[in-house]
């Protein structure tokens, strides 16, 4: 048994060669996940190949996963200086480290030839997490004391959760709110690395059977 296939071969003008990047492979490129949108992370560029034809057409190549540019993530913004076309590699939505912590972009770049030939370059983004998730506690605490323990005794212990991805970012640190309004302030003290909360005082239920304690989180 057999069968025939029918294949095009196109014969190209020598002359007409496909561009030339200075670089098939950018990075590892190390930006800070709170860039803005619009800043730029990357400038690349290729020659077109052809003798007195430079011209040249960039396109950044969506993939099929967030981390290849799915979402369009980055976008190119094409601009020339001093004879050459340029491709700007642009922030175009917010980064977030905790999200995604790296992006594998593909640009193809195409000539003005006759066939119009094109190559392509990869460029690897790296994200730097920053301090910019909130503690948040993990629950509202109640608990209870017998009057008449000593000074020192444990009441109880909070905590809070940091989702920034990296240390020191989500170090949490606890401490006691300073202000007229957090009536427990005197009456307690906190383990600024643990959260654990001890009295300050001996307590005497005839005198006050409840206390309220505004307690901080922060990294």
């Amino acid at each position: 048994l057999s069968r025939t296939v029918e294949v095009q071969i196109d014969v190209v003008d020598r002359a007409n060669n496909p561009p030339v990047w200075d670089h098939t492979v950018y990075g590892p490129i190390y930006i800070r996940e709170n860039l803005p949108v619009g800043a730029k992370v990357v400038s690349v560029k290729a020659s077109s190949g052809i003798e007195n034809n430079p011209t040249v057409f960039y396109r950044l190549m969506p993939g099929s996963t967030a981390q290849t540019n799915k979402f369009h993530t980055f976008y190119l913004q094409q601009r020339a200086d001093n004879g050459f076309t340029w491709a700007d590699i642009k922030v175009n939505h917010p980064l977030d480290y905790e999200s995604i912590k790296e992006y594998n972009l593909t640009i193809r770049v195409e000539n003005n030839g006759a066939q119009q030939l094109a190559s392509e370059a990869t460029v690897y983004i790296m994200l730097e997490d920053v301090n910019d998730e909130i503690p948040l506690f993990t629950e509202r605490e109640q608990e209870t004391v017998l009057e008449g323990e000593p000074i020192g005794t444990k009441v109880t212990q909070v905590n809070a959760i940091d989702k920034d991805g990296t240390f020191p970012n989500n170090q949490v640190y606890y401490y006691i709110v300073d202000s007229p309004r957090n009536e427990g302030k005197d009456f307690f003290e906190i383990s600024m690395q643990t959260g654990e909360i001890f009295t300050k005082v001996v307590f005497d239920r005839e005198k006050q059977g409840a206390y309220a304690l505004e307690v901080e989180a922060r990294d």
